[in-house]
């Protein structure tokens, strides 16, 4: 049977949850496509032998953020962040990655106890760009060409003398430094300023917290290997193991998505929370069928 709705949205990703939440918030019907078996996206977990596992993220950062979203969207507003902390063992040595940068000053001038004004310049000068950085894009300009210009290998070779301490503060890891000084003082910020944070219950929790308003929290505690396909609370809809076969197109915009069965799904608004592949994809084979009617 065609239906109608004001909104489909395709992939019930973490976006695509998001987006339907707001939507229904303002009152209008909404079906979310989704082909796995649980929604989420990659920002779920699995289950083997007793043991739960990740299937992708492991945390986010700007828990503000996060939780200015969750509130707009009607979501519970009790969700408990614990902040990550990481720890690199390379070279014979155990560094920090993810402190505070004057924890990470003392905790790396006493493993490289002679680069230690300079380890004190390095964190000096990240955080001045990352400053520099949010004012410009405060004033409306997104990046500086002079920071920008600079190799991250090439400002540090002329600032550390000792090679492990070069590629510690140049990739956070073990190899040699490949991004430039904005990005590279955007990643330390992220670390060591924002954080990364990760919810009780795992990312599962951020997915099922946003599917609830399609009426998911009636599947809590189910395996999502089988079981119901279809949600619905209020205007909103949730459809599991179904896949968008085609976008419907009428005079240039879209109009609605084909179901692989034939069925026809109108609506005012398609949004599209697959990767960008796919929704070619999707484009391509309405666009196909119709140059071959004609």
């Amino acid at each position: 049977m065609d239906e109608r709705f004001d909104a489909i949205i395709v992939g019930a990703g973490l976006g695509g949850l998001t987006a339907a939440a707001r939507l229904l918030q303002e009152g209008l019907r909404v079906m979310v496509l989704e082909s796995d078996p649980h929604p989420g996206g990659t920002a779920y977990a699995y289950s083997r032998k007793g043991f739960n596992f990740p299937m992708g993220p492991l945390g986010f950062s700007s828990p503000g953020v996060v939780g200015d979203v969750l509130r707009q969207v009607g979501a519970e507003d009790d969700l408990r962040l614990e902040r990550v902390h990481y720890r690199l063992h390379a070279f014979g040595l155990e560094a920090p990655l993810s402190l505070p940068y004057g924890e990470m000053i003392t905790t790396l001038a006493a493993l490289f106890p002679r680069e230690e004004a300079a380890i004190s310049r390095f964190f000096g000068h990240m955080n001045s760009i990352s400053s520099l950085r949010e004012r410009l894009a405060s004033e409306g300009s997104s990046r500086s060409r002079r920071e920008e210009s600079i190799s991250g290998a090439a400002y540090l070779d002329r600032l550390i003398a000792d090679w492990r301490l070069r590629r510690i503060l140049g990739s956070m890891g073990s190899r040699e430094p490949y991004s430039g000084i904005t990005l590279l003082s955007a990643m330390w910020s992220l670390l060591c300023d924002q954080g990364i944070h990760y919810p009780e219950g795992g990312m599962r929790r951020l997915s099922d917290m946003l599917a609830a308003s399609l009426g998911w929290e009636a599947a809590a505690g189910r395996d999502i290997s089988g079981g119901e396909t279809r949600f619905s609370r209020g205007s909103g809809i949730l459809a599991l193991r179904t896949q968008a076969a085609g976008i419907m197109l009428e005079d240039g915009r879209t109009v609605g998505v084909v179901l692989p069965d034939g069925t026809r799904l109108e609506a005012g608004a398609v949004i599209s929370n697959a990767d960008f592949k796919a929704t070619l994809k999707a484009l391509d084979k309405t666009l196909d069928a119709r140059y071959q009617d004609s």
